[in-house]
């Protein structure tokens, strides 16, 4: 009986090891295939969840493919993060293992992209830039400007669209933070936040997505059905 157990326990740690071993393999050469796929220049880091591996690569359907490509840039914005999250997807075992992207096919995939506020005040110009959301889906911006040789805390509305693979922020209007600013110097103010960022280089295609706010970065998310990977290309 003892013998016995010994040998399940190590069968199971054999059975275990080889399943993780198989997601690694498998996971690294889709990896690639996604980047060849996408166009990518590097590899994105790519996560398959469930288990076990080894029974959703014979059958080639996964529960999900989460696919993040870190330090896009975008227009005038570097250091995006874009992420891709592909729900019940199929790619046969051959071509997992080959690195062959071209089959794969999602019933669903999730998109955000995450712009950080530091990068979008380097964009603007402007330094201590803190992004809050605002009524009708506008954004609320708050920094300084510096005319004539005196700064002045500044507070943007802003509205947000994607346009044509572009998100436009467009000022509504500008006003003084915490002090009484001149009239001349917030209307003259107003085309400082207006920004187009293209996002034609993330690693799938935008045409539609909501604007939102996460801790102190700017978000977009946005989702599309029944897919094939070539469809999210950029």
């Amino acid at each position: 009986m003892r013998k016995l157990l010994i040998t399940l326990i190590v069968l199971v740690v054999l059975l275990v090891g080889i399943d993780f071993g198989l997601r690694w393999f498998a996971t690294k050469r889709v990896s690639d295939a996604i980047a060849t796929e996408l166009e990518l220049a590097a590899s994105p880091d790519v996560a398959v969840s469930g288990f076990p591996f080894v029974l959703q690569a014979v059958k080639g359907e996964y529960n999900t493919i989460s696919i993040n490509a870190p330090g896009q840039t975008l227009g005038p914005v570097s250091g995006a993060n874009a992420d891709v999250t592909l729900n019940g997807v199929r790619i046969p075992f051959s071509d997992a293992l080959s690195g062959n992207g071209s089959a794969m096919t999602a019933a669903s995939a999730d998109l955000r992209v995450t712009i950080p506020a530091a990068n979008l005040a380097s964009a603007f110009g402007l330094s201590g830039l803190t992004i809050t959301p605002a009524a009708d889906g506008q954004l609320t911006l708050s920094s300084t400007i510096a005319v004539a040789g005196q700064t002045f805390p500044v507070t943007a509305t802003l509205g947000a669209a994607v346009v044509d693979s572009t998100l436009q922020l467009r000022a509504g209007s500008v006003q003084g933070a915490d002090i009484e600013v001149p009239t001349d110097i917030l209307n003259a103010a107003i085309s400082t936040f207006n920004l187009d960022i293209p996002l034609v280089d993330v690693p799938f295609n935008i045409n539609a997505a909501t604007v939102g706010v996460a801790g102190s970065d700017l978000v977009l998310t946005g989702s599309v059905s029944d897919i094939v990977l070539s469809q999210l290309r950029r």
